[in-house]
């Protein structure tokens, strides 16, 4: 993006404008025969480019009319018969490769002589800027360099030549420079405080502008400022290890916000650990569950043990490792349609996969989702054993192992494992089942073991007793828990 601010940057404000007087016809080619044939169809819009929550214009000035409707796809208003209206877009329309696909508008003219015609107009509506930067530090010694990163959205025009009139400007308050029109900039503080920065956007085509401002982004100091080295969500999302390159000390945990989902959540206590005086353990009242999106911020300010100033966090991403290892495995055995073996993430040793009288997806017991995956025993043979396909590799460290189960009768033994290939660490639970669905658990550690690779799968022993007995199974699940 080329920029082409040569205006002051004064309060953070700017206005830049551009002429759009036009009009956009959209006819079907005229005739030309025995001179030239008057246009009897004639329909006009003011653009079709905007920016979402704008307004198109639209006239018809065809001739001899005795009925028109407009369709309009993406509007306000979907039809309507008035010669002259005017629409507006409060959704961008649909991206695709950075490109939107556009919405259509239609007009279908009947002349007075009963002929019909019909056309269409291609919409373009664009997101409206979304404006967002960051820093490679929040906090610096006096005279540091800090790197700034542009992180906006929806910022260039449709047209290449409207691109070149595409437009950024940074003020930096305080540092050198002040102002900047590069992309990502670099700047010096030489001066001790907390600055704001800002940076303005302008799009051409279709014209947009977007401001953001944040007060007391950068904190410059005369004492060594250091950051976090690394972070970490841990016990199942209930807390946050946050590490430095030095010994902390107590701090207040009001100084810190974790957003999840760009909600707070609050949180219990900050302390340092026990047994690694590096790290703060940030103890969420309410654990981070699957798929949310976890932010930290600290407001810093502390001093590390050997005097280092601890400088702020903003935004940090706390990548959320609450995943269930067995995610890909259909552990709820919603990937099949009821009445067969499960046709995703499973097999089993004992030649019965494919007999549904013994295995076999079902929709009517489930402890959640739709289905559940039912296991009728007839008292015999070597046991009724389901496993996860392949062995998938996983870190050192310490998990639990869980499984919902039920039976159509108590007393039901029930065995599972986590397995490595070649049976060199195997953890077992041994359970007995009852009628009601309840969720089993193992917890084990690899921490040590040389091999890395598991697999979980469960045994139903033989039992004379339990011939004709249904066993239940639902929602595997594999969490590392430190």
């Amino acid at each position: 993006m080329k920029n082409y601010i040569n205006n002051k940057f004064s309060k953070y404000l700017f206005a830049i404008t551009i002429p759009l007087g036009i009009a956009i016809s959209c006819t079907p080619e005229s005739n030309i025969k025995d001179g030239i044939k008057e246009i009897s169809f004639k329909p006009t819009a003011s653009t079709t480019l905007i920016t979402e929550g704008e307004t198109i214009k639209y006239q018809d000035s065809s001739l001899n009319v005795s009925k028109r409707i407009w369709t309009f796809e993406g509007g306000n208003i979907e039809t309507s018969d008035e010669e002259i209206i005017e629409i507006t877009y409060d959704e961008a329309s649909e991206i695709n490769e950075g490109t939107p696909v556009g919405y259509v508008t239609t007009l279908e003219v009947t002349h007075e002589d009963g002929s019909i015609t019909k056309n269409s107009f291609k919409v373009d509506v664009y997101n409206h800027i979304k404006p967002e930067f960051s820093a490679d530090k929040n906090a610096a010694l006096m005279g540091s360099e800090i790197s700034f990163t542009n992180l906006s959205e929806y910022t260039e025009s449709k047209w290449e030549d409207a691109q070149e009139k595409d437009q950024y400007f940074w003020s930096f308050p305080g540092g050198i420079p002040e102002t900047s029109t590069e992309e990502n900039p670099k700047v010096i503080y030489p001066t001790t405080g907390d600055y704001p920065v800002a940076l303005a956007i302008f799009r051409s085509a279709p014209e947009d502008k977007a401001l953001i401002v944040k007060e007391d982004f950068i904190k410059i100091v005369d004492v060594q400022v250091i950051g976090s080295t690394s972070n970490r969500l841990a016990e199942l999302g209930s807390k946050i290890f946050l590490s430095y390159d030095a010994d902390l000390q107590p701090t207040d945990a009001e100084k810190f916000t974790v957003m999840v989902d760009d909600t707070a959540v609050n949180i219990s206590s900050v302390n340092v650990k026990s047994d690694d005086t590096i790290t703060y353990e940030i103890i969420l009242e309410t654990p981070a569950v699957d798929n949310q999106t976890i932010t930290l911020n600290y407001e810093g300010g502390d001093f590390a043990a050997s005097g280092e100033l601890l400088g702020p966090i903003v935004d940090l991403a706390i990548e959320n490792n609450v995943v269930n290892l067995l995610k890909d495995k259909n552990p709820g055995f919603e990937s099949d349609g009821p009445g067969g073996f499960p046709g995703t993430g499973w097999g089993n040793w004992d030649g019965t996969a494919n007999n549904p009288e013994v295995y076999a997806v079902i929709d009517t017991d489930k402890h959640s989702g739709n289905n559940s995956l039912q296991i009728t025993m007839d008292g015999t043979g070597t046991g009724w054993i389901l496993n996860t396909t392949g062995h998938e590799a996983v870190e050192e460290g310490e998990y639990r192992l869980s499984i919902w189960a039920k039976a159509s009768v108590d007393g039901i033994p029930l065995d599972f494992r986590s397995v490595t290939p070649n049976w060199s660490n195997v953890h077992t639970a041994n359970e007995t089942l009852t009628t009601e669905w309840t969720e089993y658990t193992l917890e084990f550690s690899t921490v040590g073991d040389e091999n890395l690779n598991r697999n979980y799968w469960h045994v139903l022993r033989p039992n004379e007793a339990a011939n004709g007995v249904q066993v239940f199974i639902d929602d595997v699940s594999l969490y590392r828990i430190d």
